[in-house]
């Protein structure tokens, strides 16, 4: 009956959406004409059973199947109704901020699961393991949490006219909006508006988090990316605001950089990253900068991390590392930082506090392409494109992989081959068109386990290989390489920063 769903979710409103008592009568009769309906529901609900819900899904799923063509994007617009207003979140978020910031960290990411604009219960499907490898650990998904669009918001797509508005998916004036035939709808969101560099910025959720209080950091101003000192003194404002999160810039290219070079923006959160893990392979020292730490992480790709509680001092010195590196090359390692297509070199930016210490880590990146590269010199390898060919952003680059969703059927179908399976293999990969990419993995797996292994062996056998693709995709996207002429030629980046070598640690 609609009448009790109604009055489901107005009461689930009051127990998790901080719906004013005062409100309940206003808000019903909004709902109840909203539907069509005349009168409310005059019986029991399960008021119990609504205050254990930590996510809205079951009242949802009751809503779909009372009205069989409602939409998702009406379900949000529904879910937003009920929600306290963008002033009223902002208000009680600066108030808990003052005693603590988690505090009021943690009423924000728990309100937008609440209100069903973190899909908690999608993120829920994702299959989470663990690669470690000489004390070097990756954490990797296959991520399953963002769902096939709606057909009933596909139809109705067809019926809106194209707009320039909001200019993209990362705009402030997204808040709220009901979704285009561009844009998804953001009915639901709730963002706090932050002082950055002296600019205006705000921060919301991402919806389909891919770990622990996944933030995004966005300018207010519609403008591309960049990786600048700038963006540093950003960074280093953010965790001055907000200790308990770190803060992380894609690069400003191409193919090292995030799918939204567009809009300037930030990633972060409540997460200690797999790089932020790693011991020094090298420690160094500036004679300019005595109140920096300086290490090279023994780590898969090339990271350098500056430590210290003077922040003027980081700055600087993270300024100079940016600007030598934007245009340096060497040749004997394939690095060119410009050519007729432009600037290629850059840095992915990221920082935490510690204490009262600042730590800033500077993966270094080249985006350029060759006729034997044509995806990037500095980019996963052909032969690793059946696990992932996509760009390795942030979140990759500091540990974290993030795999399609294709991997979930796949990976299991050579599970099978690797078990129970007695079939020929090129049978089988011949009758399964989404395993012809994986002829030469599946081919290497063979080799080194065979078959006839139990199923629930074979699962965690891929799973190892799957980590050590992940591994070597790292590795290609290092500049400087764990060879010998790779380490010639860091020691020779070394010597143009004026970094002294105090202390090496073999890997």
């Amino acid at each position: 009956m609609l009448s009790k769903i109604i009055e489901e979710l107005i009461e689930y409103a009051k127990c998790h959406l901080h719906l004013n008592e005062f409100d309940v009568i206003f808000m019903r009769n909004f709902l109840l004409h909203e539907f069509n309906l005349n009168e409310p529901y005059d019986g029991v609900i399960d008021k119990a059973y609504i205050e254990t819900l930590s996510t809205p899904t079951s009242l949802i799923n009751e809503l779909k199947n009372e009205i069989k063509d409602i939409s998702d994007n009406d379900i949000e617009r529904i879910m937003s109704i009920l929600s306290p207003r963008p002033s009223e979140v902002i208000r009680k978020f600066m108030i808990l901020k003052r005693d603590s910031p988690k505090k009021a960290c943690d009423y924000f990411y728990d309100l937008m699961i609440k209100n069903n604009y973190i899909k908690k219960d999608y993120i829920s499907k994702n299959i989470i393991w663990d690669y470690e490898n000489n004390n070097r650990k990756l954490e990797i998904t296959i991520n399953l949490s963002k769902p096939e669009k709606d057909n009933k918001d596909i139809a109705r797509e067809k019926d809106l006219v194209e707009v320039d508005y909001p200019k993209c998916m990362l705009c402030d004036t997204n808040e709220g909006y009901y979704g285009s035939n561009r844009i998804q709808p953001r009915s639901n969101i709730r963002v706090i508006p932050m002082k950055l560099g002296g600019e205006n910025w705000f921060m919301q959720y991402s919806p389909y988090a891919y770990y622990n209080e996944h933030c995004i950091v966005i300018d207010k101003i519609h403008r591309p990316m960049v990786v600048d000192r700038a963006s540093i003194i950003k960074q280093i404002d953010f965790v001055d605001e907000l200790p308990n999160y770190f803060i992380g810039s894609n690069s400003d290219l191409p193919i090292v950089g995030g799918s939204m070079l567009t809009h300037h923006h930030f990633q972060g959160g409540d997460h200690i990253m797999p790089m932020m893990h790693s011991r020094n392979r090298y420690n160094l020292s500036d004679k300019k900068y005595k109140d920096v730490e300086i290490s090279y992480l023994d780590w898969f790709n090339s990271c350098i991390l500056l430590k210290s509680k003077n922040k003027n001092s980081l700055i600087n010195l993270a300024d100079e590392i940016l600007e030598t590196y934007k245009n340096y090359s060497d040749e004997s390692i394939n690095l060119i930082a410009n050519d007729e297509n432009g600037r290629h070199n850059t840095i992915t930016t990221i920082t935490r506090k510690v204490g009262k210490e600042y730590n800033l880590y500077l993966i270094l990146r080249n985006n350029r392409c060759d006729e034997k590269n044509p995806e990037g010199i500095f980019h996963a390898q052909k032969e690793y494109h059946n696990i992932k060919k996509e760009g390795i952003g942030l979140i990759e680059a500091m540990g974290l992989f993030i795999l399609p969703g294709r991997l979930k059927y796949e990976l299991d179908l050579i599970a099978d081959i690797l078990s129970n399976s007695t079939y020929p293999v090129s049978d089988i990969i011949e009758n399964n068109e989404c395993l012809v990419k994986h002829r030469d993995f599946i081919n290497k797996l063979l080799v080194k386990y065979r078959r006839h292994n139990k199923k629930e062996v074979a699962v965690e056998l891929i799973k190892l290989e799957v980590g050590i693709v992940c591994e070597e995709i790292l590795k290609n996207t290092g500049i400087f390489k764990d060879t010998i002429d790779g380490q010639l030629a860091l020691m020779r980046f070394f010597k143009k920063l004026n970094l002294e070598v105090l202390f090496y640690e073999q890997s």
